[in-house]
């Protein structure tokens, strides 16, 4: 499916769109975003910026061996393998296929999605440490108003923490291993299955354990603490890793989540930073008002032209 340019008039090898297709827009995207992609026209590369977004979110009948259910959309061609294993990790994220040297196939549906979560190395090691706190902190009297208002903090906190990542170290302006592997994770087709490698995942709890056993002393407050920190972890895993699946959440904030990280990647990198929580952007002024007016990045367009070899 092409999509024409503002003049009208359609390049070689393009077709027109179906009539209903701002109404479909509007329907997964709402009218702001429906609108940036209709005036995407204008913009170099844009009949593969809608072809890519249309891909994304498109109600279809999934390919077999899947059975699409409401939620699930059309998975296009797999792609070939990989000759060179490395090109299998999409940044910061591995797929259990890597070490064959293949690509791993990326679910169309729910319950696909959730099997290749579930089974995965790094989600094992945080469901596993979440279990082995909560058993811990049970040990102790029951909580309290205290470990609510902990809770409550570290989850906030936890929300200004992907931000400030993502935005000053991930895409920060000097070179250092994570940055590279975030670049990689961008430069990939938007479609594959991005979970953080478990030697990430096993850092970032090691370090929140012994940042708050020490700051509380020890006891329950610090493993009521810690263990809200691994679920903040966890749902931001699981989050993450579903909006790059071609599965189309049903919800509305699970549809909002998808564009608002769609847009970071096919946009833009130097917006729409924030994730579990898309309006932390709005503190940090990261949040365009208007997508439309927001050039497409350099690495916005590498990351389409990705999706284009590799099948999207």
């Amino acid at each position: 499916m092409r999509f024409l340019p503002a003049s009208g008039r359609a390049p070689a090898g393009h077709t027109r769109a179906p009539a209903d297709i701002a109404p479909r827009l509007r329907l997964h995207f709402g009218a702001r975003s429906a609108q940036l992609l209709e005036q995407e026209g204008a913009a170099v590369a844009s009949p593969e910026n809608h072809q890519v977004v249309l891909g994304l979110m498109e109600r279809q009948a999934c390919t077999p061996p899947f059975s699409c259910k409401v939620g699930d959309v059309r998975a296009p061609p797999t792609p070939a393998a990989a000759s060179n294993p490395q090109s299998t990790r999409s940044g910061g994220a591995v797929s259990l296929a890597a070490a064959q040297g293949k690509e791993q196939e990326v679910p169309c549906t729910l319950s696909h999605a959730l099997t290749v979560f579930l089974t995965h190395p790094s989600s094992l090691l945080i469901i596993g440490a979440l279990g082995g706190l909560l058993a811990w902190r049970a040990q102790y009297p029951l909580p309290t108003a205290v470990d609510a208002a902990v809770a409550a903090c570290v989850a906030a906190g936890w929300c200004l923490q992907e931000w400030a990542v993502h935005a000053l170290l991930l895409h920060s302006s000097f070179d250092w291993l994570g940055r590279r592997i975030h670049v990689g994770h961008h430069q990939r087709p938007y479609f594959h299955v991005s979970i953080d490698d478990p030697p990430i995942v096993l850092g970032f709890m090691a370090a929140s354990l012994a940042a708050f056993w020490t700051g509380f002393g020890g006891g329950p407050l610090a493993l009521t603490a810690a263990a809200t920190y691994y679920a903040c972890g966890l749902t931001y895993e699981f989050t993450h890793y579903i909006v790059h699946t071609r599965y189309l959440p049903t919800s509305r904030l699970g549809r909002r989540v998808r564009m608002h990280h769609l847009l970071h990647h096919t946009r833009s990198e130097a917006h729409w930073l924030a994730f579990t929580v898309p309006e932390v952007d709005q503190l940090f002024g990261t949040l365009p008002p208007d997508p439309a007016a927001i050039r497409m990045s350099d690495m916005a367009r590498a990351s389409l032209k990705a999706g284009r070899s590799g099948g999207l």
